[in-house]
């Protein structure tokens, strides 16, 4: 869906694509808070990721044709850190919610959440990716992933970073609640690491770029998501858990 939402994008416009995709998960949100069936689940959790793709594509692209390459690299950076952001205020706020209710509040919760995008998109500007110049030359879509250095970044940055936040998403609440602790206390601890991406992350990241270059500190963040996982693998205790996801959190911030 993030790759028909490109296509989409450039004919329609943003604010569309947007609003469908905010649509698709508050539809799914409610399918799965309604009927907490396998079947149920599973297109439910379809619609959410196939909104998701929409609309990640749609703010990268804003972000991607904001002026300079100064302005551009502030937009991606701040779409970066709202995600996680989110993502981690999310699991937090869902836990403890899940203590006081069920899974089926958690979900209408955050199909009320994200009801309150859609004015925000209504009454933002609207986006339209400019035309290439005929002097430009288009690169395809296998050109481009063949590249060396667009291979690399996918295999060797991208993927480990998507395979730490979904490590630090899915398996830590299972161990933990398997260890006896509790929703309320589980969504604490993600509610710490939100604190520390928001607040910490951006200063850390001006820092450490400041003083090692970027190439060192993406290996930096590399070795700390290496780390995460390992701790608990040598010694797998509650404390080497928590300790692997505030790790993982604050490389992830950076």
């Amino acid at each position: 869906f993030a790759f028909a939402g490109g296509f989409i994008t450039r004919r329609t416009g943003v604010k569309r694509v947007l609003i469908v995709g905010f649509l698709m998960q508050i539809s799914g949100f409610i399918l799965c808070g309604l009927f907490p069936d396998y079947l149920s689940l599973l297109l439910g959790k379809c619609l959410i990721g196939a909104g998701m793709g929409l609309i990640i594509v749609s703010t990268n692209s804003v972000a991607a044709g904001s002026g300079s390459q100064e302005e551009s690299g502030s937009a991606f950076a701040a779409i970066s850190a709202g995600t996680l952001a989110g993502v981690t205020a999310g699991a937090g706020i869902g836990s403890i919610i899940l203590s006081l209710g069920s899974f089926s509040v958690v979900y209408y919760t955050g199909a009320v959440l994200l009801l309150l995008a859609i004015p925000l998109i209504l009454t933002g500007g609207e986006y339209r990716e400019q035309p290439l110049k005929k002097t430009s030359e288009k690169v395809g879509i296998f050109r481009f992933l063949s590249d060396r250095r667009v291979l690399s970044f996918l295999l060797l940055a991208l993927l480990p970073f998507l395979l730490a936040l979904s490590y630090r998403e899915y398996f830590f609440p299972l161990y933990a609640a398997e260890m006896g602790m509790s929703e309320a206390m589980i969504g604490r601890i993600y509610l710490i690491c939100g604190l520390l991406i928001i607040y910490a992350g951006p200063a850390l990241t001006e820092k450490l770029i400041s003083h090692l270059g970027g190439k060192w500190t993406v290996a930096l963040a590399s070795l700390f998501m290496c780390l995460a996982p390992l701790l608990f693998v040598l010694s797998p205790t509650i404390w080497t858990a928590i300790a692997g996801i505030v790790l993982l959190s604050l490389s992830l911030s950076f």
